[in-house]
Parts: structure tokens; C-alpha cells; sequence
């Protein structure tokens, strides 16, 4: 948690005063940051070497782990409806 917290204050610090063409600031019409573009002739550096790879990086992540649960729920079906048609032909023995 403090290495999150770390490289968050880090990654702050360079986009607003590392990058000084395009400071960020949080836009509450639109409930998120926003990179407003002073000057059209540079380059926003914030917005493409800090929110773009996070960006990424985060929906890769969080693709990543649902693929697994999905995956592992698909696998504990399988052992869980083997399981009952083991059950179902011993009851049924059982009746016999």
C-alpha cells in the first residue's frame, strides 16, 4: 500500500511540475482530471507518458484477473457436475 501510495505522489508530482506545458486539474463536470492544452503547438506529456500507459496498464490488469476468475469458475463446474453424476449413480444404486 505505501509503494501504491509512493508512486501515485511520485507520478503527481512529475505530470504537474515535471511536464509543465499541461498541468492537471480534477474537472468536476466531467468527475475526473483533465489536462487542459495551453498551448496547441506542444505536446500534452502528461496525458500521453502518465494517463495513457496507466490507463492501459490498469484495464490490462483488471482484464487479466476477471479472465482468471472466469477460468476458475469454469473449472469448479466441471469437478462440481462431475461430483453430482457420481452422486446421482450411487443413489440410484442405492434405490435399486
Amino acid at each position: 500500500m505505501l509503494l501504491i501510495m509512493l508512486i501515485s505522489i511520485i507520478l503527481t508530482y512529475i505530470s504537474q511540475f515535471y511536464f509543465e506545458c499541461c498541468p492537471v486539474i480534477y474537472d468536476p463536470n466531467i468527475s475526473s482530471i483533465a489536462y487542459p492544452n495551453i498551448n496547441p503547438n506542444v505536446i500534452n506529456k502528461s496525458n500521453k507518458f502518465i494517463d495513457i500507459p496507466l490507463n492501459f496498464t490498469s484495464t490490462t490488469i483488471t482484464t487479466f484477473c476477471y479472465l482468471m476468475i472466469l477460468i476458475k469458475f469454469m473449472k469448479t463446474k466441471n469437478k462440481v457436475g462431475d461430483q453430482s453424476g457420481i452422486m446421482n449413480a450411487s443413489k440410484k444404486k442405492d434405490l435399486l
